[in-house]
């Protein structure tokens, strides 16, 4: 039987203290996304860590374009170049890579 390995919520902390929440096991192909963000042409960004590959950005299941994520042990921040977009969307990636991440952050950042 083939194993399913699935991106989920981790937290790295009990239950009522402080710490951190973060989308783990994102793997090739692997897809998350939100629903219904207002946006009005921000420069968006993400906080990983893993390997290198690269995140394909969809606005409304559209192609957005693509963030490149270096390999590091360690949270780090990735620029999506060129994505500028108004107004209330669907927003979502799909992770192409040879290893596995981990989504700290997805940031909006610019003339909001």
């Amino acid at each position: 039987m083939e194993r399913i390995f699935n991106p989920y919520i981790f937290q790295d902390q009990k239950d009522g203290e402080e710490g951190q929440q973060y989308i783990a096991n994102v793997r090739d192909g692997a897809k998350f996304g939100f629903r219904y963000f207002e946006m009005s042409d921000p420069e968006l960004s993400v906080v990983t860590k893993g390997s290198d590959g690269k995140l394909l950005v969809y606005i409304d299941s559209e192609p957005a374009g693509e963030i490149e994520l270096q390999n590091c042990s360690k949270w780090a921040k990735s620029n999506a170049l060129g994505i500028h977009v108004n107004g209330v969307h669907e927003l979502s990636f799909v992770y192409e890579g040879d290893g596995i991440i981990s989504v700290n952050e997805i940031c909006f950042e610019g003339k909001n």
